[in-house]
């Protein structure tokens, strides 16, 4: 008796044993796929966020001021903002747009006239060391004759604001008089700027090709310089409604801003997300082969390899059973079931050692 008891046990405790691990060749696979994928796109992500942040940093210092500058002077209504933003800074007091932004258009305008001046200077200096019957000498003298237009038109554009004191206060007439003029003042520089241009490359004494370029280099300032007093003018009804009326949580002059770190953030979490919950899925310890198996349902139809698969011989008028493994992996050959009693009628639960140690089992005769 004590002998048949210690046969089962040892039988039990040995065929637990031998149960296969749940894990096939390709769940393996899978996991290192997984995992792979799971590492590469971690260090993808981490790459994008520091570089993303390397580059606002790098560009912040000027960039940043740039357009912090935009929101109080309007550079960015301009053709040329870089120059708008560097010619008005030092000279424009941002306390004093708390209450109108009248001292935008004021500095814009002075800053033309002062180009205008300083290049209308700079070519009669020029003309000094030039010979009467060169043609250089004549373009200078017509440059000099189209800037001082363009100074004049700039100079009643002023003599308008000043007597009005203040941009908001002019009427149509007058609006549309400063609109002409400056049109005008613009031209008048782009005429000289080309003539310039046509000049320089027929110029053959060393001189006079220096003159033409430096002069050249005045004129082109000016002409940005007006054409930018001329963009702000015509943007007077737009920045005066900006001014007075804002548009809260819009930005006008960073599009995108604050957006890229979101977008970045979120697309890379749900791509994060999906990856570890594709992984907690893979890594389950039970297959659905083996649910269904603990559960007595026939699992020949699961994807899953199941633990074990019951044989029934007869041999000499007596049912042996036997035990094999289903999975297409090696496996060691069926051996005939020592038990003297059908295992259809156990639980199909697989029983744990422990259980067994302590499970006291009747004496079974041989």
């Amino acid at each position: 008796m004590e002998s048949s008891n210690e046969i089962l046990k040892a039988t039990l405790l040995n065929f637990e044993d031998q149960t296969p691990q749940p894990t096939t060749r390709s769940t393996r696979n899978k996991k290192i796929l997984i995992f792979t994928s799971l590492i590469l796109f971690t260090l993808i992500a981490a790459a994008g966020i520091l570089l993303l942040v390397q580059n606002r940093t790098e560009r912040s210092k000027f960039f940043n001021a740039y357009f912090e500058g935009s929101r109080k002077f309007y550079c960015h209504l301009t053709m040329y903002p870089r120059l708008c933003f560097t010619s008005m800074f030092p000279i424009i007091n941002r306390s004093s747009l708390i209450w109108s932004p009248s001292p935008i258009f004021s500095a814009s305008l002075q800053i033309a006239i002062a180009e205008l001046k300083n290049t209308t200077n700079s070519i009669s200096n020029a003309m000094l060391s030039i010979s009467n019957d060169s043609p250089t000498r004549s373009i200078f003298h017509k440059c000099s004759s189209l800037l001082t237009h363009s100074l004049s038109r700039l100079n009643n554009s002023l003599e308008t604001l000043t007597v009005d004191l203040d941009i908001e206060a002019l009427t149509y007439p007058e609006a549309d008089n400063i609109r002409a003029w400056n049109m005008d003042a613009v031209a008048g520089a782009e005429d000289c700027f080309v003539a310039l241009q046509d000049i320089e490359s027929r110029v053959e004494i060393e001189h006079e090709k220096i003159a033409v370029n430096e002069v050249k280099f005045k004129v082109d300032k000016a002409r940005m310089c007006a054409a930018n007093w001329m963009g702000l003018f015509v943007s007077r009804d737009f920045i005066l409604d900006e001014f007075y009326n804002p548009i809260i949580e819009s930005d006008y002059y960073f599009p995108g801003h604050g957006f890229d770190y979101g977008f970045i953030l979120v697309l890379y979490s749900a791509l994060y997300l999906f990856l570890l919950v594709l992984t907690a899925l893979i890594s389950c310890p039970l297959g659905a082969g083996e649910i269904l198996k603990t559960t007595g349902v026939d699992d020949s139809t699961s994807l899953e390899c199941p633990r074990q698969q019951w044989t029934k011989k007869i041999k000499n008028g007596q049912p042996i059973y036997s035990t094999q493994r289903a999975c297409p992996f090696p496996s060691p050959s069926p051996s005939p079931s020592p038990f003297p009693f059908n295992p259809a009628t156990l639980s199909p639960v697989v029983i744990s050692s422990a259980l067994v140690r302590d499970y006291s089992f009747p004496s079974v005769p041989i």
